[in-house]
């Protein structure tokens, strides 16, 4: 029997991704799957709907609450994709796990407390493997570090460019999900500092599809797991 899966993305550039990706994957793994932006805000005047980026975790709480109101079926299940780099202070575990070393250890116990509050929603359903919250450690441009030559394929003046990146790489102990995410050297700003024609959401998506998904999953350990999660639900 097919199940029904949905994506809640941070932003275009992660929609892109799972409409072009993960739902032809997932089909081969009885899923049916379906993404959409987190609602940032709305003008209920006006009737419009701003969409895109985490501003607060009540916002993003509300949106799967949402979701699930709609479809608490025994076949449907949810997930999110949502960046580490950026989230808002207020989403669960960032005050306590900020000081922490590892941050894939942070990434870990943040989706544990994010999946305890949005279960905490709906005590009266059997839902806990309903739900699999993740977030990208990093960022979704942490990806391109799995192969940072696919960059040549849309920027193919960049060679020495690529090479330095290879090697800021190779500084953060070569673990794309490594990559550190200050304000100044979050994967995607290392990537447009040195190629300045560099578009996130016109480009992310496309160079992740160029390295392959089996690619991502064998130079992306956490990225892997949540995709098993998802084949095996």
């Amino acid at each position: 029997m097919k199940k029904r899966l949905h994506f809640l993305v941070e932003g275009p550039t992660e929609k892109e991704f799972v409409d072009n990706v993960l739902v032809g994957h997932l089909l081969a793994y009885d899923k049916i799957c379906d993404a959409r932006l987190i609602t940032t805000s709305r003008d209920w005047s006006g009737g419009v709907f701003y969409k895109g980026g985490v501003t607060t975790y009540g916002k993003l709480k509300f949106e799967i609450e949402s979701q699930i109101k709609r479809d608490h079926n025994p076949d449907s299940y949810f997930t999110t994709m949502v960046n580490y780099y950026g989230l808002p202070k207020d989403f669960p575990g960032m005050p306590q796990q900020r000081m922490c070393a590892d941050p894939l250890q942070v990434v870990r116990a943040i989706e544990s407390r994010f999946e305890a509050d949005v279960l905490s929603l709906f005590p009266a359903l059997n839902f806990a493997a309903h739900f699999v919250p993740n977030v990208l450690c990093h960022e979704f441009e942490s990806l391109m570090f799995a192969d940072l030559d696919k960059l040549l394929n849309w920027y193919p003046t960049r060679n020495n460019e690529v090479f330095d990146l290879k090697q800021q790489l190779v500084g953060c102990g070569g673990d794309p999900e490594l990559v550190n995410a200050s304000r100044q050297t979050a994967p995607s700003r290392r990537i447009k500092a040195l190629i300045d024609e560099f578009d996130k959401v016109t480009t992310g998506a496309i160079v992740a599809l160029d390295i392959g998904l089996n690619n991502l999953r064998q130079s992306c350990a956490h990225f892997d797991a949540w995709i098993t999660k998802l084949e095996e639900l």
